[in-house]
């Protein structure tokens, strides 16, 4: 009898969930939700890091962020680490978080598991570490060996264009690759830590309410660039916005063709956005390795999809 009341739930919860979802697609249809986006005051420049250190040569290419709390005026116009509040980290066990994973385009509910470390599914390795709207970390959460990317947009915070070490390398091929083929991609921001995340936030519900900011930002703990695995790529195409336009470009169409080739895969597909939570966003890019974005890009589906399929 319980089970069947539960069951019952779940079916309500999913039907809402749909319903919402139609909603948010006919709001974008008719313009509610705006292209999202990070103002750069002049040109952008790439920058290369070789194997002597950082751009100019100072320090060794693998240097942590000095300060996890760096962040730029052009990304968060007046914002203060005031706006950053204290989550709780209650005690789920990775299994009934596993089990809540039906749950997450369900954006009204806020019943993320957060953890010291990212949640890692049994048998699964860090590339397929999982952090979303169900599977947070800690406030205290930092990957180690991270590596300043090589490709980055200079009027960003340095701090913030950092990627675990294997996965800066594999950027940084992907991107060679682009330009070998006449296609120019930079990093904007990488490697975020929880105090910026919640700064950004905060930043976008006090401009767009609370329920649009869920549909584009992640709230502190839940954002997959606190792993070190996840960056938002530009182009001058777009004049170095974070935008939907993104997507219909030609460097946003050769990522989209060839990230798995390199390890990444588009995290929040259209297609995708009832599982995930989260509108479309053709600029963010998350690696899980070569084998695991080949077979999620064939298949078309979520990481979400792939790890309740393999795992």
């Amino acid at each position: 009898m319980e089970k069947d009341i539960k069951k019952d739930k779940q079916k309500k919860i999913k039907r809402g969930v749909i319903i919402f979802c139609i909603v948010v697609a006919l709001a974008v249809s008719f313009g509610f939700f705006y292209d999202i986006f990070i103002e750069g005051g002049n040109p952008l420049q790439i920058i290369s890091v070789g194997e002597g250190g950082a751009a100019g040569g100072e320090g060794p290419a693998n240097l942590a962020p000095t300060s996890d709390d760096v962040v730029a005026s052009e990304d968060i116009p007046d914002l203060t680490d005031d706006l950053a509040g204290d989550v709780e980290d209650p005690a789920n066990t990775p299994e009934e978080t596993a089990q809540n994973l039906s749950d997450i385009s369900d954006t009204t509910k806020n019943e993320t598991v957060y953890y010291d470390t990212p949640f890692i599914p049994e048998g699964g390795d860090e590339t397929v570490q999982l952090v979303n709207k169900v599977c947070g970390v800690s406030k205290n959460y930092k990957p180690a060996n991270l590596q300043l990317t090589k490709y980055r947009a200079t009027d960003r915070a340095e701090a913030n264009q950092y990627m675990v070490d294997y996965a800066a390398n594999a950027m940084d091929a992907m991107i060679e690759a682009a330009m070998a083929e006449g296609y120019t991609v930079l990093v904007t921001t990488a490697y975020r830590s929880y105090n910026f995340q919640s700064t950004l936030y905060n930043n976008y519900v006090a401009k767009d309410g609370q329920a649009a900011a869920d549909k584009y930002s992640a709230r502190p703990g839940t954002s997959e660039h606190q792993t070190g695995l996840a960056a938002d790529l530009t182009s001058a195409t777009v004049n170095y916005k974070l935008t939907k336009d993104f997507g219909s470009t030609q460097e946003g169409q050769w990522l989209d063709a060839h990230a798995h080739e390199y390890g990444f895969i588009l995290r929040y597909t259209s297609a995708g956005e009832p599982i995930t939570g989260y509108m479309y966003e053709p600029w963010h890019f998350r690696y899980v390795g070569v084998e695991n974005a080949t077979y999620i890009h064939e298949k078309g589906i979520t990481l979400e999809e792939f790890i309740a399929e393999r795992y």
